[in-house]
């Protein structure tokens, strides 16, 4: 067996173990949060309707969180159109002019003055890269509309499942907030119905809750600030990837495809404001063709 094949083959169930370990560990993380919180809610919480809210929010966002993470993990980019490939002999005649279409190239991007836009090619792939669209080393593939590549969920973020994975971060968020202000509240609000002579947690339940408490408040603070760059990026319509070239080649850092925070907004999560809240493809596009906004401003 050709060692290229075996390389390919030990990349492909790395991926797959990548994948199936965020899964597992989110799986299993979640189910020690939920159970230590409920065990915490059910027994210093005499009010049977407050604790069967608590309950319910918590247990309804780590279910759309995980609806979401499954969908992100197992949302496979689609093929780059056949319109884009490259023939044998149309190959053979762009690698013997590379030189002079880059140098062509560079000139007309300093005359442009604006994110590269126009020729990009993929000796590995093959093909012309459509717009936004880049190679992932990891995949091994070009990526319509590449965000990054995101080793938890064992896949690209891209234009398919973009939705998704932005889903699954706001649902964390939401869920652990929530969590660690309704255990605060419980600790150290003023409950008149807690008699704290007859409720008394195990000690084994209070390592549990102060588990629950110190992994909710740590990943509500960690999820919180990488889902507020994400967001940043979603409202300039813009991608990690595509602000790295632009600084990497001193272009201007505004998104030629920004059309204000709602419509960027809207491009991602669809014209349906129902569907924004669920799992559910409503990403307007192709993933080929954008929408161009307003220029470049100059950073």
């Amino acid at each position: 067996m050709p060692s290229s094949t075996i390389w390919k083959f030990l990349k492909r169930i790395g991926i797959l173990a990548l994948r199936f370990w965020g899964g597992g560990a989110l799986s299993i993380i979640s189910l020690i949060v939920v159970i230590g919180y409920q065990r915490a809610v059910s027994q210093l919480i005499e009010s049977t309707v407050t604790a069967v809210f608590q309950m319910t929010v918590v247990l309804f966002c780590y279910f759309l969180m995980l609806w979401s993470y499954y969908r992100t993990n197992f949302t496979r980019p689609s093929p780059i159109p056949e319109a884009f490939r490259l023939s044998e002999d149309e190959l053979n005649m762009l690698k013997s002019q590379r030189g002079f279409l880059a140098r062509a190239y560079a000139n007309y991007l300093a005359d442009l003055k604006d994110i590269p836009r126009g020729l990009n090619l993929c000796m590995r792939c093959r093909l012309f890269v459509p717009p936004r669209a880049h190679h992932c080393r990891i995949c091994g593939r070009c990526i319509l509309r590449m965000d990054h590549h995101c080793p938890f969920f064992g896949n690209c973020i891209h234009f398919g499942n973009m939705k998704f994975f932005l889903l699954t971060l706001i649902y964390a968020f939401v869920s652990c907030a929530f969590i660690v202000t309704t255990l605060y509240t419980i600790m150290h609000g003023p409950y008149p119905h807690f008699d704290k002579t007859n409720r008394r947690l195990s000690e084994m339940d209070e390592y549990l809750l102060t588990a629950v408490f110190a992994i909710s408040m740590a990943s509500s603070l960690a999820i919180g600030a990488f889902l507020a760059y994400c967001l940043w990026h979603v409202f300039r319509n813009s991608t990690p990837v595509e602000l790295f070239i632009a600084i990497k080649n001193k272009y201007p850092r505004g998104s030629p495809y920004d059309n204000g925070a709602y419509h960027n907004w809207r491009e991602i999560f669809g014209p349906v404001i129902l569907a924004w809240f669920l799992p559910l493809s409503s990403t307007v596009g192709d993933g080929v063709t954008f929408r161009e906004g307003r220029r470049c401003l100059p950073a």
